[in-house]
C-alpha cells in the first residue's frame, strides 16, 4: 500500500518530536537526581515567562508564512518576524535591568537575577525558532526539522550534565540547546539560499499585508499560551519553587501522550475533516468517532497511570519528587478531558468560527485566573489550587467539546 506524501509529511514530524520527547523522558532518571526541585522551579520560571513574552515578540506572525507561496514574501516575514523579537528583545532587557529589584520581591528573592535577565533571551530564542521552523516546513524539509528536534534534545540533555555543578545548569543548558536548535535551522533553511535584500520599507509593509495575523491570531495565541504557563508562575510566586518544579517534573512526565499522541491524533482528524468537508454526515460519525475513541485512551491510560504513579516516581526520579504523584492524581480529571477534546480543538477554525474559538481562549484564561483569586483570597495551599485549576479546565474542554458539536449539527442542518 502506497502511503500518501501528506502522510509521510505527519509521520516524519511526528517520529521527530517522539524521540526528542523520549530523549527527555530518558534523561530525566539522571537529572532528576542532579538538580533540586527548586532549580527545577527555576527553570519552570524561566520556560513559563519566556513562552509567554515569545508570544509577544513576533505577534505570531510566523503563523502567515503558511499562507504565502513565493519564497520572497515568506523571506520577508521571517527577517521581519527577526526585526521585531529583536526590538523586544532589548526592550525586555532594559525592562529588566530597570525593575530587577520589583520582579525579584515578586519571586520573593527565589529567582536568581541572571535567570531573570535570561528570560527575555530564552523568550527571544523560542520567538526565532518557532518562525524559522515554520519556515522550514513550509519549504518541505521535514526531515530536517524532525533531526533539529532530536538534535536538540540530545544537546539539553548533555548540556545539563555538563552544569550541573552549577546553581543555574538547567537555565543555561535549556538556553544554550535552543542556540543548536536555531543555529542548525538557520544554517539550513536561510543560509544556504541565496537571501533577498531587505529595508525598511519591507519590514513595514510586511507588517500592514500580515496585520490581520498581529491582531487576531496573536492574541488567541497569547490566551492560549498564558492559561497553560499561568499556573507554573502562580506556583513559584505565591507557594514555593519547589512545588513550580514539582509541578514542571509533572508536566513533563504527562507531555509524552498529550502532545504527541493527541497532536498527532489532530493533525490526522483535521485532514479527514478536509477531505468529508462537503459529506456532513460523515462529518457527525468522524466527530463522535474521534472523540470516543480518545476519551476511552486516555480514560486507562491516565487513570492507570495516577494508580501506578505513587511507586513508580520514587523509582524513576527519586524520592524527593514523591509529590509528583500526587499532582498527577490531582491532575488526572484535567487530563483526561484535554486529551478527549484535543484531537477536535481545530473543528471551530475549520467551521469558520474563529471568534467562537477566541472567546473559548479568553474564557479559559479567565477560569485560571479565577481559581489563583479565591487561592490567595482563601489562602488556599498548591493542592487545593490544583483541584480547583484541575475541575475548571476540565469544564472548559467540556465547553469547548459542546460548542464544537453544537457548531458541528448547525452546520449539517444548514440548506446545503
Amino acid at each position: 500500500m502506497k502511503i500518501s506524501y501528506f502522510l509521510k509529511s505527519i509521520i516524519t514530524l511526528v517520529s521527530g518530536t517522539a524521540a526528542a520527547h523520549l530523549i527527555t523522558l530518558a534523561a530525566l532518571p539522571i537529572i532528576s537526581r542532579l538538580y533540586s526541585k527548586e532549580q527545577f522551579g527555576e527553570l519552570a520560571v524561566l520556560m513559563s515567562s519566556s513562552g509567554i513574552l515569545a508570544i509577544i515578540m513576533t505577534f505570531k506572525l510566523e503563523v502567515a508564512l503558511f499562507n504565502r507561496s513565493k519564497r520572497v514574501e515568506r523571506e520577508a516575514i521571517v527577517y521581519s518576524a527577526i526585526v521585531l523579537s529583536l526590538c523586544f528583545l532589548l526592550t525586555l532587557t532594559v525592562i529588566a535591568f530597570v525593575f530587577e529589584s520589583s520582579f525579584l520581591d515578586f519571586y520573593k528573592n527565589k529567582l536568581s537575577a541572571f535567570t531573570l535577565f535570561f528570560i527575555p533571551l530564552a523568550a527571544f530564542m523560542i520567538a526565532l525558532f518557532n518562525v524559522i521552523t515554520n519556515f522550514v516546513i513550509v519549504d518541505k524539509q521535514f526531515k530536517h526539522v524532525a533531526k533539529v528536534k532530536v538534535q536538540r534534545s540530545l544537546a539539553q540533555a548533555l548540556l545539563q550534565f555538563c552544569f550541573s555543578i552549577m546553581s543555574i545548569g538547567l537555565v543555561v543548558a535549556e538556553t544554550l540547546s535552543r542556540a543548536v536548535g536555531i543555529f542548525s535551522l538557520f544554517r539550513k533553511g536561510l543560509a544556504e539560499k541565496e537571501l533577498k535584500t531587505y529595508k525598511v520599507e519591507t519590514f513595514i509593509e510586511t507588517i500592514k499585508i500580515n496585520k490581520r495575523f498581529l491582531k487576531f491570531t496573536s492574541l488567541a495565541a497569547f490566551f492560549n499560551v498564558a492559561a497553560l504557563q499561568v499556573p507554573t508562575l502562580f506556583i513559584a510566586a505565591n507557594f514555593s519553587f519547589s512545588g513550580a518544579g514539582i509541578y514542571l517534573m509533572t508536566n513533563r512526565l504527562v507531555a509524552l501522550p498529550v502532545n504527541l499522541i493527541g497532536q498527532s491524533m489532530a493533525q490526522v482528524y483535521s485532514s479527514e475533516f478536509g477531505t468529508k468537508k462537503h459529506e456532513y454526515n460523515a462529518l457527525i460519525e468522524l466527530f463522535k468517532r474521534v472523540v470516543f475513541k480518545s476519551f476511552i485512551f486516555s480514560s486507562v491510560i491516565f487513570i492507570l497511570g495516577a494508580l501506578l504513579s505513587e511507586w513508580l516516581i520514587v523509582i524513576i526520579l527519586g524520592e524527593q519528587w514523591a509529590q509528583v504523584s500526587e499532582f498527577i492524581i490531582i491532575l488526572t480529571p484535567m487530563l483526561i478531558f484535554q486529551f478527549s477534546v484535543t484531537p477536535i480543538s481545530n473543528t471551530l477554525n475549520m467551521l469558520e468560527c474563529q471568534h467562537l474559538m477566541l472567546f473559548w481562549d479568553f474564557f479559559r484564561l479567565s477560569s485560571v485566573l479565577f481559581v489563583t483569586l479565591v487561592t490567595i483570597s482563601y489562602n488556599l495551599d498548591v493542592e487545593q489550587f490544583l483541584v480547583g485549576y484541575s475541575i475548571v479546565l476540565s469544564l472548559c474542554y467540556l465547553i469547548l467539546l459542546i460548542l464544537s458539536w453544537y457548531k458541528l449539527k448547525q452546520k449539517t442542518h444548514m440548506p446545503r
